[in-house]
């Protein structure tokens, strides 16, 4: 009966009863015994208290009619227990309103009620106190280990950055001197396939570097939130891809883009991104096709882009927003792998979320919400 009752609420309940001078019981409703302060085992018992209250009352009928007037009350109510031993016991129980359990003064007949409804205010208070303590040390506890977090992660950009500038040079100084020697024609047949891996690496390398930085420059760039038309932003991402869309023949099919809240660079990237990310991963063997879609969420707008490209491969979704992982998506995939893990991080930073979502059909949709602004709205002329 009481499996659902949280073990914090019942010995916040068992202290508050503990603290009191007069008899008081903790049962659950079937009148088994949870808990009993010194003056209610003295009363019952002379070794102790009995597991139920079954076990200290000769006629189970009276003690079934008193447990089912105090299962259906929250305000205490008296009924009369006859005891073994020709006793009997008065008692004014009640159910607590936040668990299912019985809190039972005991007495002798004909004894007032006193203090019973106060006592039930002080349980509820008491357990309302501690539970406000527990959370506000929760709270604390957390506010630091965000304040930890957050300090590592500044130590970590700023050890990335330094590092990437550290490698510039020299990786350039390496990267100018194979291409040199290329273009000299210094190096002999069987040497050319080694300088050809030299350079891809190299290239690679110099990627890599370029992208440490790009997130560097993402996490301490100035933010401006401001109301934004989704579909204007959307149009200056559509003219700087126009070149590579026209290229690979892809068709951009937009519906209705509510405004948002959101700093304008930081929007255009994630478009920009996402969109990148369709002609990145298309499908060679169908026209690539790419559809945005909006809609508004109570107060956020939920942005869905679309496409029918080669979809996602097995594994966790949420992979696909980790640095360097752009491979995972396709193994043709052109990106350095921090596209996606980009745009995770501004649709935060603006306190958004941004998933992926497999289709039954070809290809895969990438979503982001952000707040919403109803006065932006409009669609592209």
């Amino acid at each position: 009966m009481t499996a659902d009752v949280a073990p914090a609420y019942l010995a916040a309940v068992s202290d508050t009863l503990a603290s009191l001078g007069e008899p008081y019981l903790l049962t659950d409703l079937d009148g088994v015994v949870l808990f009993a302060n010194r003056a209610a085992r003295r009363i019952l018992a002379d070794d102790g208290s009995p597991s139920s209250l079954q076990q200290a009352t000769r006629d189970e009928a009276a003690l079934r009619l008193v447990l089912e007037r105090w299962r259906s009350s929250a305000e205490p109510r008296p009924g009369v227990v006859p005891l073994r031993g020709d006793r009997s016991l008065r008692g004014d129980g009640c159910r607590l309103r936040s668990a299912p359990v019985l809190v039972i003064r005991l007495g002798h007949p004909g004894q007032g009620t006193g203090n019973y409804s106060r006592l039930t205010a002080q349980v509820h208070e008491q357990n309302l106190v501690r539970r406000q303590e527990e959370l506000d040390l929760s709270l604390q506890q957390l506010h630091a280990a965000n304040r930890r977090l957050d300090a590592f992660e500044e130590e970590m950009r700023e050890h990335a950055s330094a590092v990437a500038h550290d490698i510039r040079t020299p990786l350039f100084t390496i990267l100018g001197a194979a291409r040199r020697l290329r273009s000299a024609g210094h190096i002999d047949e069987e040497g050319t396939p080694y300088l050809d891996l030299l350079l891809d690496a190299t290239d690679h390398l110099r990627e890599v570097t370029e992208s440490l930085l790009d997130v560097a420059r993402i996490d301490r760039g100035s933010w401006d939130p401001q109301p934004l038309c989704t579909s204007d932003v959307l149009s200056d991402v559509l003219r700087e891809l126009g070149p590579r869309l026209e290229t690979t023949g892809a068709e951009v099919v937009v519906t209705d883009l509510p405004g948002i809240i959101a700093d304008r660079r930081a929007a255009f990237q994630v478009l920009f991104e996402l969109i990148d990310n369709c002609i990145d991963n298309r499908d060679e063997d169908r026209p690539l096709l790419i559809e945005l879609s909006g809609r508004r969420k109570d107060r956020w707008v939920e942005v869905r882009v679309t496409d029918n490209g080669v979809g996602i491969p097995p594994g966790p979704e949420d992979r696909l927003f980790e640095l360097f992982q752009g491979g995972t998506r396709a193994a043709t995939a052109h990106g350095r792998g921090i596209g996606l893990a980009t745009c995770r991080r501004l649709v935060t930073r603006w306190g958004g979320q941004i998933r992926c979502e497999r289709r039954p059909t070809p290809g895969a949709s990438f979503v982001f919400t952000a707040r919403s602004h109803s006065h932006a709205d409009r669609l592209d002329p």
